[in-house]
């Protein structure tokens, strides 16, 4: 008759393998969700790079402008490496503050291209601010969006001190 337990214990070679294959496991899925989010968080500053180049491709210059018969007369001419869509354009008194503008798709400019755009003048002197965009960051459903990338282009016509 044998005396105590009848029970047997865990090798321990048993006991380490196990160990070491919960061990494999948690580094296994640390790294797939830290793989998992370096892969996002690049994909992220990737998209903010190409959006910044684009920035820096757009140029859009004034040509000429007049103010005749109660309507401005502006050209505009892209000269960046890219095509452009105008968002606002904003003409006001350079002795007041100017207004808040309202985006939408105005005008696209393509590479190269002169555009003649004509509204209603503020009087014999204008400042104008004009607000474009590089075309593929620009949203016709949300034009609003990527507003933080919008350019600004401010020039007068008429005797602007």
């Amino acid at each position: 008759m044998r005396y105590g337990s009848e029970r047997r214990g865990i090798s321990p070679t048993v006991t380490t393998a196990i160990l070491a294959a919960i061990t494999a496991a948690i580094g296994l899925a640390v790294f797939g969700i830290a793989s998992g989010w370096s892969s996002i968080a690049a994909l992220d500053f990737v998209g903010e790079v190409n959006k910044g180049v684009q920035q820096l491709r757009a140029e859009l210059v004034f040509e000429h402008g007049y103010i005749g018969g109660g309507t401005m007369y502006i050209w505009l001419k892209n000269t960046g490496e890219i095509d452009l869509v105008i968002t606002a354009i904003v003409a006001y008194d350079p002795d007041s503050s100017p207004p808040t503008p309202s985006f939408s798709k105005v005008a696209e400019v393509k590479r190269g291209e002169t555009i003649l755009y004509n509204t209603s003048s503020c009087g014999d002197k204008c400042l104008v601010d004009v607000y474009y965009v590089p075309a593929p960051l620009f949203d016709e459903h949300d034009p609003e969006r990527n507003r933080d990338r919008f350019l600004k282009l401010t020039f007068g016509i008429g005797e602007v001190r």
